[in-house]
């Protein structure tokens, strides 16, 4: 298994990959799937807990033990997407990564046999990361530590990627619309 540390990267020779982040608190992991310029496509290309399934990545939630997995079936990832970029966010009553401890990623093939690990340092006031990406170089894939965090939270980071998540009302209408997204379902 090869070790990673922020800024380094490593061939990825399987197709089928299993990313998964280790931490000391409740957290939620998923992925967003962009396109020339980090921007994502549409707000579809971000998978996570109320909308699993994107093009080649599917967000799975804890199950037996396991926290969340995000599967990528790099072969079935759109030509036009160049990273798959991994998100880890506390869910956790607004505790900090400084609180609860450094996240460790893990990516794994298609049978479960360790390929890539990045732990992550220096975190304090973060309270969503990216740990790693998944990104296409000269026509092979790679992983990269990315180990970028924000104290922003997840609206900071989905608006630095093309998404807007703020509430803002519909112009004339008489009562705020609804948030437009993400929500978690009950």
């Amino acid at each position: 298994m090869i070790q990673l540390t922020k800024g380094t990267n490593a061939p990825l020779q399987a197709t089928q990959v299993t990313v998964t982040v280790d931490i000391n608190a409740t957290a939620d992991l998923s992925a967003l799937l962009l396109a020339a310029g980090g921007k994502v496509r549409t707000e579809d290309d971000f998978v996570f807990y109320n909308a699993p399934h994107g093009p080649g990545v599917q967000c799975k939630p804890p199950a037996g033990g396991t926290g969340w997995q995000v599967m990528v079936d790099l072969a079935a990832v759109p030509a036009d997407v160049e990273i798959v970029r991994l998100v880890t966010s506390l869910d956790d009553g607004g505790k900090t990564f400084g609180q609860v401890g450094q996240p460790v990623a893990k990516v794994s093939d298609g049978s479960g046999t360790p390929l890539v690990e990045f732990a992550m340092t220096d975190l304090s006031s973060e309270v969503i990361v990216m740990p790693i990406e998944i990104y296409r170089r000269q026509g092979a894939w790679k992983v990269r530590a990315v180990g970028q965090g924000y104290a922003g939270g997840l609206a900071a980071l989905l608006k630095d990627h093309g998404i807007d998540a703020t509430d803002e009302p519909t112009p004339g209408a008489s009562t705020p619309a609804p948030p437009r997204w993400p929500r978690r379902s009950p």
